[in-house]
């Protein structure tokens, strides 16, 4: 008897289980959020944690609170782990964001006065540092809890919130940023803070070869799209790089295929304010680089050039540059399809069990 029960039960969880997978299974899968594709390198915010870790527990005027990392995302896919400047806003989930000038800080903290010592802490702490280098520079071994709490604690102290770590290490960090911060210079971001430059002022299209071009304020990629051509050096030779200041031509295009330039370029620099009329304000702690491309219309062969001008684009598909975990998506396909499989797997073997139970037990009685 005591086997038959152990029988009937093990197939009514069968037939449990099973049914909540194939349940399961035909509800679709939630899909995280799309980023906004914001005009002029806009930037996006999740705030679920991903792998960003949290601090520990520090004193904010009076009360405990566990500083941690946001994750801003750019719409290059570039997530760059940010420090909050305005402690009395709230933060709101996948708000959208944009760079901004210090000056237009409209939050509630002492951020403006104190903007250039933030800037300092956010790039000379964790993680534009590594844990080893400001482990050497504090004096002591410290975690990323360390790192995280003491740099936060600092930035909120020096924007008006009266802050203090609690332990050793996050108050080894604190006390190495108060005595050396600085006043950094605020730096330029948005597409004008790429010094690449395409110049085409002078190419004439004469003898099957449209040029010369050259690149200015960095070396460039060069490609063409939407035609054909070769890109070749003034002896001929085909090249896919220029320095700046050298000559280059393009020759034997068919259609009008467009020239560009690319140089990548940091587009928002660590200290950067990050702006959101709905959501806390928060300045990143590494740089955040952009393939910044220069392009120019070429003439089809056989045209002259016309007066050329060249406009500027942001690459919003460049790969990141500093990998980082993506938040994954849930499978939505073969998943599914397996786990419906195993579900009809554990429905039919609790079926199956129940019926062989139930069986010997009407032979039982015979």
């Amino acid at each position: 008897m005591k086997t038959r029960m152990h029988q009937a039960r093990f197939g009514a969880v069968l037939l449990s289980v099973g049914a909540i997978l194939l349940a399961s299974s035909a509800i679709p899968a939630q899909a995280l959020p799309q980023l906004p594709n914001i005009p002029g390198g806009g930037i996006a915010l999740i705030k679920t944690p991903l792998d960003t870790p949290a601090g520990e527990d520090v004193t904010v005027n009076g009360h405990n609170q566990e500083p941690e990392l946001s994750s801003v995302i750019t719409t290059s896919g570039q997530i760059a782990k940010s420090y909050c400047v305005d402690n009395k806003a709230d933060i709101s989930d996948g708000a959208p964001y944009t760079t901004a000038k210090w000056a237009n800080f409209r939050g509630q903290s002492n951020f403006k006065s104190s903007a250039g010592k933030v800037a300092w802490a956010a790039s000379n702490s964790y993680p534009a540092v590594s844990l080893t280098e400001l482990s050497s520079k504090v004096g002591r071994p410290v975690t990323a809890g360390n790192a995280i709490a003491g740099t936060q604690s600092y930035i909120w102290d020096v924007t008006g919130d009266r802050s203090q770590p609690h332990s050793a290490g996050a108050k080894a960090v604190y006390n190495y940023l108060k005595a050396n911060a600085t006043n950094q210079t605020e730096k330029p971001f948005g597409a004008s803070a790429s010094p690449l430059k395409l110049n085409a002022t002078a190419a004439k299209n004469a003898a099957g070869k449209v040029g010369p071009y050259t690149v200015s304020g960095s070396s460039a990629d060069l490609s063409l799209a939407g035609g054909s051509g070769t890109i070749v050096d003034t002896a001929g030779k085909t090249i896919t790089k220029a320095a700046p200041g050298q000559q280059f031509f393009v020759q034997g295009t068919s259609g009008a295929p467009v020239l560009k330039a690319a140089s990548k370029s940091v587009v928002a620099p660590s200290g950067v304010l990050f702006s959101s009329a709905g959501s806390q304000a928060l300045v990143p702690a590494i740089d955040i680089i952009q393939n910044i491309i220069q392009q120019v219309q070429l003439p089809k062969p056989g045209n002259e050039v016309p007066a050329p001008t060249t406009s500027q684009v942001a690459d919003t598909q460049a790969p990141a540059p500093q990998p980082a975990p993506a938040p994954q998506l849930p499978n939505t396909g073969a998943s599914v399809v397996g786990l419906a499989a195993l579900a009809g797997v554990l429905v039919a073997g609790g079926a199956g069990t129940l019926w062989y139970t139930r069986r010997r037990k009407a032979a039982a009685h015979l």
